[in-house]
């Protein structure tokens, strides 16, 4: 009896992680969706989303690599076995596609921000005044350790 009731309860944690898998995956992919609209929308010129700017290069990535996913999943589709999660192969080559390129872009982006650096505004110097002695720079010590004969 114990061992049905560990598989039932194995049984219940598996059923919660595969829901919370669902619940995920329809809310990244209504995102991609949206997302994909809005790109529609910057094809030609940019679009400012949720404080970021979408220029046309962003948006024929995202779509583009989405699509590229979309044919990958068909093949997929098209050379996989019976069963019915297949009919979602193009749907989720789609979601990776449009969200592999979104990565991309923006660890490309962020690395080029990165590499360019901080532009650190210019040092005022006060000029030294007429009557004041000029300090003299540091000089290092010379040291004579051997003993003098």
């Amino acid at each position: 009896m114990q061992s049905q009731e560990k598989n039932n309860e194995l049984a219940v944690g598996l059923a919660v992680i595969a829901f919370a898998g669902i619940v995920l995956f329809a809310v990244v992919g209504l995102f991609v969706a949206v997302l994909s609209v809005v790109c529609l929308f910057a094809w030609n010129k940019p679009v400012r989303f949720m404080g970021e700017i979408i220029t046309p290069e962003e948006a024929h990535g995202f779509v583009g690599f989405g699509v590229a996913g979309l044919v990958i999943g068909l093949v997929a589709a098209n050379n996989s076995g019976g069963g019915e999660a297949r009919q979602y192969f193009p749907i989720i080559g789609y979601i990776i596609g449009s969200l592999g390129f979104a990565a991309h872009f923006h660890f490309e982006k962020e690395a080029k921000k990165a590499s360019e650096g901080d532009v650190l505004p210019p040092i005022n110097v006060t000029p030294r005044e007429e009557g004041t002695p000029q300090k003299q720079p540091f000089e290092f010590a010379s040291w004579n350790d051997e003993e003098m004969h």
